[in-house]
């Protein structure tokens, strides 16, 4: 694959977009002034390929600022592959848009007030929930930080559910703690799951 960046364009990473929000970052990203190029992921590599041929096919133009890399953030080995390859062809990044993600699909009755998610979700969809949506997010910003540009910037997506007030009060506690660090963190986390 060819070099995405070309001169006197800033380079961002979207994880996660090959439809819905992050698609739509992509191409917005493509549109915006500041002349963008675009490496568009997703964990399935043909569902990446039909992105990028999708927003080629509208705009050819821009042929030479959008491309594809596949990456599962919910695979260490995936985001080692990405991280490797970006470090190949790139010496940094201005922008990071972790919208990556998973959820469960159940119908949330909200009719009795805010659910606990520690307590709504079964235990092997609150794994893959956090394994993906927390873990995955911090490992791949993690990995990319030594590339960020000086002015550059990370942002990270998340839906509603994910906001404090939707949490039980256990998650609201821990989260309300203004002691915890990284490890404490990560040994909620495991209690959590």
């Amino acid at each position: 694959m060819q070099n995405p960046t070309t001169e006197n364009t800033k380079l961002a990473i979207v994880t996660g977009s090959n439809k819905g929000i992050g698609y739509a970052i992509v191409e917005q990203l493509l549109l915006h002034p500041d002349k963008y190029s675009v490496v568009l992921t997703s964990r399935d590599i043909q569902r990446g390929e039909e992105a990028v041929g999708n927003l080629l096919k509208k705009y050819p133009e821009f042929k030479n600022r959008i491309h594809y890399h596949q990456l599962d953030v919910s695979s260490s080995k995936s985001i080692e592959i990405f991280v490797q390859w970006f470090a190949e062809k790139h010496k940094s990044f201005y922008l990071l848009v972790n919208n990556a993600g998973v959820a469960d699909n159940r119908e949330i009755d909200m009719s009795k007030g805010k659910p606990d998610f520690a307590t709504f979700l079964p235990p092997e969809s609150t794994k893959n929930i956090i394994h993906t949506n927390v873990r995955g997010l911090i490992e791949i910003t993690e990995k990319l930080l030594p590339y960020l540009a000086d002015d550059g910037r990370i942002i990270s997506i998340s839906s509603i559910l994910g906001s404090l007030q939707f949490q039980g009060e256990t998650v609201q506690k821990w989260l309300s703690d203004s002691h915890w660090t990284s490890e404490s963190f990560f040994n909620l986390l495991d209690e959590f799951e």
